[in-house]
């Protein structure tokens, strides 16, 4: 497998990641007391090494993943993962919800209806917050073999699938913009979709455009799909509607 300095580019061994490139001397192995906070949450308390690596990871991803271990147990990323969606579903139900429903009257009436499927039960939000753990940790475990399995093809991932896991799973931080009224959840989709790209790009010491592609052929994937999903069921919906 290919390896670059995250620096300045050069060529690395491939066989081992050496402390330091040859070329620029950057470093390229994590310093001691450089571990992730929250790999280790009893150094600084539980609430301080979450909000650290949160800030780290989600601010300064450059500095952050390349410092992902290859050794290390998924545990405490999962778990970091799972708060912030439990955070989520909490924002979702205290400022997306209410701001959808306190829209709907102004909108017309073809948006109106499109608004409405968005909007959750009661008995919805609570399943969400009962299942969110499991349904957080398969969704991570999955996206994270599809792409690891697309950045071995274009030759560019490290063989530890746990470098990938955990990379995906601190990219969980970026749920946080849903506290923000109306455009969260725009804004979270473009801030996951560019720190799961330059996540992956120097936690696997590989080029942008290698973890970009591995990030977002499934995503135009997926969201195609949706998309004929989207047609076919209102065409089927339509049909229905005539023969009535």
């Amino acid at each position: 497998m290919e390896q670059h300095c995250p620096s300045c580019g050069a060529d690395l061994p491939p066989e081992e990641r050496p402390p330091a490139c040859p070329v620029c001397g950057a470093g390229l192995q994590p310093e001691d007391g450089e571990e992730i906070p929250f790999d280790n949450p009893g150094r600084l308390g539980f609430f301080p090494s979450l909000w650290q690596t949160w800030r780290e990871a989600t601010f300064t991803p450059n500095a952050f993943f390349p410092r992902i271990p290859t050794s290390a147990a998924v545990t405490w990323p999962l778990l970091y993962a799972v708060l912030f969606g439990w955070l989520q579903a909490l924002a979702n139900v205290l400022i997306q919800q209410p701001m959808l429903r306190a829209s709907r009257a102004t909108l017309p009436p073809q948006l109106r209806n499109m608004a409405e499927a968005f909007q959750t039960t009661p008995e919805a939000v609570a399943m969400q917050f009962i299942l969110e753990p499991f349904i957080n940790v398969v969704v991570i475990l999955l996206s994270s073999a599809v792409f690891h399995g697309i950045l071995y093809l274009l030759n560019g991932a490290r063989p530890e699938f746990v470098i990938t896991v955990r990379t995906v799973s601190y990219t969980a931080g970026a749920y946080a913009a849903y506290f923000i009224p109306v455009l969260g959840p725009l804004i979270y989709v473009i801030g996951v979709l560019t720190l799961l790209i330059i996540g992956l790009a120097r936690a696997h010491q590989t080029e942008g455009w290698r973890s970009a592609l591995a990030v977002l052929l499934p995503a135009v994937a997926c969201c195609g799909a949706m998309g004929m999903l989207m047609l076919f069921t209102a065409a089927f919906l339509l049909r229905a509607t005539n023969v009535m």
